[in-house]
């Protein structure tokens, strides 16, 4: 979890311990819980929408990249910003739901390392990903019978 930077170790335990205790709560106290405190990423990360052609050019490339990119079936969402710092894109993506979170994290950090090595002014990726249950085929993997049938 991110929080104020500013805040005194003590204070951010406390907050991610409530976090912790309400997830227990609602899912039952027989579940492991662990949370990780990092500082909030927005000091020089504010700032405008990038150009439209930037957008767009960042967009065709993780769409173009989607076959390297694993489970993930599309993008969409996208923003980015350019801030003092650099350039900071977020993006959302369907997977099948049954994909593991390993596999989605592996995926969306390979879209990262790409995207940096394209663009290096990017200095934050944030990829949120979401179960799709629409059965659309992912970019680049062969389709099953069943969903070659009903295309």
């Amino acid at each position: 979890m991110e929080v104020d930077g500013s805040l005194p170790v003590e204070a951010a335990h406390a907050l991610s311990s409530r976090l912790e205790d309400s997830i227990r709560e609602d899912l039952g106290t027989d579940i492991k819980v662990k949370s990780h405190i990092e500082p909030l990423q927005e000091n020089g990360l504010t700032g405008v929408d990038a150009e439209p052609d930037l957008l767009r050019a960042i967009g065709a490339h993780l769409s173009a990249s989607l076959p390297m990119a694993g489970p993930l079936r599309d993008v969409h969402n996208l923003r980015v910003r350019r801030s003092a710092a650099g350039l900071v894109v977020t993006f959302h993506s369907h997977v099948a739901p049954g994909t593991t979170v390993v596999a989605v994290h592996d995926a969306i950090d390979a879209l990262e390392r790409d995207l940096r090595s394209r663009w290096p002014d990017i200095v934050r990726v944030i990829g949120h990903s979401e179960p799709d249950h629409d059965e659309r085929p992912v970019p680049g993997k062969p389709q099953s019978e069943k969903a070659a049938g009903a295309a």
